[in-house]
């Protein structure tokens, strides 16, 4: 069987999407029996040729069998751009396509209609405004620039793409619920593969080379932005001791440089600035030193699609404490008790737990068992397999 990726990106962008499809067609490439064909396209301001890249792409994917491609909102372009850029190469690629689409969140993708959509807009302005003019002309402003500006282009662009592909994939089961509303075709749930990693460095070695040896050290990593938890964990750090510091190992994500700044100003404003430690980007390398050096992995995310940074650290066996959503119990169905949760969703709620979980970490820090349960079950071989299937599949039935 002939088996094409395309690896599509952002110019000067680093997408875990991106990176999902080159870690499958690695894995791809260990299976003697399967030729494979790669093709990478960097999409930049240059529109027109970014619709003659695709096209070549594609005409050259179609001496595969199958052709595996990953999509979200972010890496096909903004706006009106993605459809056309998705549609440019879909319509030149003479092969069957498999698609996994990636954050289907319902802010990028709404399960309700125009009309509600505009009703619940009115109903929030009117909960701050006593003037019904007023209210009125604020909910056209807001459903224009949100709804209409955003929501639209999303929308319009995943209903073609889930109609012209063979078959889709998400990582998890609570994204192919929020798009039955969306597509007839059939939905396939595979997990996120969790990635090989050949540690070279202890917990102490790592604090000791980040100078955090005097802290108990607990982290959350990945992009910075509203739904990740920041503020919440900013939120629980008053009602810690001052022996723990808290890391965020990553960068403000694209046009989340105002939150970013929100979240400076309260850490200040409560007193725990000096506590919180903010890497910005780290090279994979450093990355592992942080993470190794954490004592505890704190997930406190609002919603979630299916998480990278969730599998970066059940790659590296961390005790992992996250926010009591389906899709961490997803997690904890194949493993049972793999993942610790908390919840109500409070300050208050998380800090306990955050206390709760530090008390119980051994001195020896070895690696959690379940963990290692998990990630052997989640690894990309085992992922790989589950893909495989699916492109049997499709070439059989195309």
């Amino acid at each position: 069987m002939k088996i094409g990726y395309l690896h599509i990106s952002l110019a000067g962008s680093k997408s875990g999407v991106t990176r999902y499809g080159h870690f499958l067609a690695s894995a791809a490439r260990k299976q003697s029996h399967l030729d494979i064909l790669e093709t990478d396209v960097e999409l930049t301001t240059n529109t027109t040729n970014n619709l003659k890249l695709l096209s070549q792409a594609a005409k050259k994917l179609s001496e595969a069998d199958v052709v595996h491609i990953q999509f979200n909102i972010y890496t096909w372009g903004k706006k009106w751009q993605q459809f056309q850029n998705i549609k440019a190469f879909i319509n030149n690629c003479q092969a069957p396509i498999v698609a996994t689409i990636h954050d289907v969140l319902p802010a990028n993708y709404p399960p309700y209609s125009l009309l509600e959509a505009f009703q619940r807009e009115y109903y929030q302005q009117r909960k701050y405004s006593n003037f019904q003019k007023l209210s009125l002309r604020s909910t056209i402003n807001n459903f224009w620039n949100n709804y209409i500006s955003h929501n639209i282009p999303n929308i319009y662009t995943i209903r073609w793409l889930l109609k012209k592909v063979k078959l889709v994939i998400t990582c998890t089961k609570a994204e192919s619920q929020r798009l039955i509303p969306y597509s007839s075709r059939k939905l396939v749930n595979i997990f996120h593969f969790v990635e090989e990693r050949n540690i070279s460095i202890s917990p102490p070695e790592a604090r000791s080379i980040l100078g955090l040896e005097k802290f108990k050290v607990i982290t959350l990593q990945g992009f910075i932005f509203r739904s990740k938890g920041h503020r919440l964990l900013i939120e629980a750090m008053p009602k810690l001791s001052e022996n723990i510091k808290v890391v965020f190992a990553g960068e403000p994500a694209p046009n989340q440089e105002n939150f970013w700044q929100e979240l400076l100003k309260l850490a200040e404003k409560i007193g725990v600035a000096d506590r919180l430690l903010v890497t910005g980007y780290l090279s994979e390398k450093d990355l592992e030193t942080y993470l190794m050096a954490s004592h505890l992995a704190v997930c406190p995310f609002e919603i979630l699609s299916a998480s990278g940074s969730l599998s970066t650290w059940i790659s590296l066996a961390r005790p992992i404490l996250a926010s009591d959503l389906p899709q961490i119990a997803e997690y904890n169905k194949i493993e049972p008790g793999a993942i610790q949760t908390f919840q109500p969703y409070t300050a208050e709620a998380l800090a306990e737990a955050i206390k709760e979980e530090l008390s119980m970490v051994e001195t020896e820090e070895k690696p959690n068992d379940l963990l290692i349960s998990l990630r052997e079950k989640l690894s990309i071989s085992n992922i790989f397999n589950q893909h495989l299937k699916v492109y049997q599949n499709v070439v059989k039935n195309h």
